[in-house]
This record gives C-alpha cells, sequence and structure tokens, in this order.
C-alpha cells in the first residue's frame, strides 16, 4: 500500500515562494502535524543555501536538488 500524500487540488504553495514542490516537502517534513515548525525548519534551510550561494536564489537551488536526486 502507498503512502498517503496530498493530490494536486489540495495542494497549496508554500506561503513565501508559492511553489508546489515546496508545498508538498513541507507537508512530507511536517511530523505529528507540526506544519509551523515544518515552515520554520524549510525557510532555515533556505537561508543557509541562500549565504553559501549568494549568486543565485534558494529557491531555485531547492528546485534544482530536487530535480538532481530524481530517478
Amino acid at each position: 500500500m502507498g503512502r498517503i500524500t496530498a493530490s494536486r487540488k489540495q495542494l497549496k504553495g508554500d506561503p513565501k515562494h508559492g511553489s508546489l514542490l515546496a508545498g508538498k516537502f513541507i507537508n512530507c517534513l511536517m511530523y505529528d502535524g507540526k506544519k509551523s515548525v515544518a515552515i520554520k525548519v524549510f525557510y532555515d534551510a533556505l537561508e543557509i543555501v541562500q549565504q553559501r550561494v549568494p549568486d543565485a536564489e534558494p529557491i531555485e537551488v531547492f528546485t534544482q536538488a530536487v530535480e538532481n536526486v530524481k530517478p
């Protein structure tokens, strides 16, 4: 049996960037219904990415990273 995830109809983008991929990642990162904690962890990680790669947008780096790990 597969894992139950949010369907595209119900899935909303993340609050800052509006990215559906980021919204889905936040939902998968969420533990025990604590969405605000998952959002904080995700945006803190994006801030670290912005510090390490100052010439690129953090959400684009995230999108590219997800594309790189796909089979």
